[in-house]
């Protein structure tokens, strides 16, 4: 099962092993409890929401989140560490620095808004993890995703009114402004960051959800195009950004997942991919399954993506379509 791809690196599972693909090598990371991540138990751990999740690949350092903790892994000495002092059962999105640092943001139900919530980071020099940053009871439901440039760390927050906002931090953690809207134009998962601004798919399931651009300076957001669905991924190839749209049941009667591409360069948007499904069986895959989304990987300068009811319904099968981008 291909699990991760980035630059020339591939990683995959077989019977509770990780195989990382690099060049000519090949590496493997035993996963613990790995009698769990094969196929009679996979659609029972993706109902829980306590599956192979949020791999990736930086240097020597493997992490991935896997039965409610957060895993990192010396590829080489095979040396781990465990992290499970977090609220809820894995981050939804988490942010990865360049020199091998990552930011874990706590994603869980807080539907009473009673609980601090907040964001740790993984010291790779240190081998451990220490809280980051943090929100006071009542300021944010929890934490969508984690996005980290060279001087920044950007946290994208949930869910509703002033609620949905994006803080921005410097490196160690102090708080150097936020973008907050009274609506849910704010409120996103996976943005990228380019020339001062912030380029993202909205994640609403009670609005039109579109493709912004946010300047981070002055908030000033530009609507670029109206979506399908809310975005979950999104990937920067070259001189493209790549997001796709997911279903959730309430936005109506749509049924399609899209990949779209928007050129930095032209302002050109132009879709890659779509896949339908019937609107009864994707209620049904929801209850079990989640929000359908298709997930995103760069490789080799071009575009790999994944179809997660290929990955999770037919067995060991995943769809995989390679795009070449300008």
């Amino acid at each position: 099962m291909i699990l991760f791809t980035r630059d020339d690196i591939w990683v995959c599972s077989k019977w509770g092993v990780i195989n990382i693909f690099q060049g000519d090598s090949i590496k493997k990371v035993r996963i613990p409890f790995y009698f769990l991540n094969t196929q009679i138990f996979k659609l029972f751990l993706r109902i829980l929401r306590l599956e192979l999740k949020n791999i990736y690949v930086q240097g020597d350092i493997l992490s991935y989140s896997f039965l409610g903790s957060f895993w990192f892994v010396s590829i080489s000495s095979s040396t781990r560490y465990r992290f499970k002092e977090f609220k809820g059962k894995r981050p939804l999105k988490p942010g990865y620095d360049e020199n091998g640092d990552v930011y874990i943001g706590e994603y869980f139900s807080n539907k009473k808004r009673n609980q601090e919530v907040g964001v740790f980071k993984f010291d790779k020099v240190n081998w451990q993890v220490k809280l980051f940053y943090f929100f006071f009871p009542g300021e944010i439901r929890h934490i969508h995703g984690v996005l980290v440039s060279s001087d920044k760390v950007y946290i994208t927050c949930g869910d509703y009114g002033e609620e949905a906002k994006i803080v921005v931090l410097d490196k160690k953690g102090i708080k150097l402004n936020e973008l907050i809207g009274k609506d849910q134009l704010h409120r996103t998962v996976a943005p990228i960051a380019h020339n001062n601004h912030l380029y993202y798919g909205t994640d609403t399931q009670i609005e039109q959800n579109y493709f912004c651009k946010i300047d981070i300076e002055n908030q000033e957001v530009q609507l670029i195009v109206e979506l399908d669905g809310p975005v979950f991924h999104t990937v920067k190839i070259n001189n493209l950004l790549v997001f796709s749209s997911c279903v959730e049941m309430g936005l109506g009667e749509l049924k399609k997942l899209t990949v779209y591409s928007y050129d930095l360069i032209d302002g050109e948007i132009d879709t890659l991919y779509t896949y339908s499904l019937p609107i009864s069986l994707n209620r049904i895959l929801q209850l079990l399954f989640g929000i359908p989304n298709i997930e995103l990987f760069e490789y080799k300068g071009g575009l790999m993506i994944r179809n997660p009811f290929y990955y999770y319904l037919f067995s060991k099968t995943v769809q995989l379509k390679l795009f070449k981008t300008k």
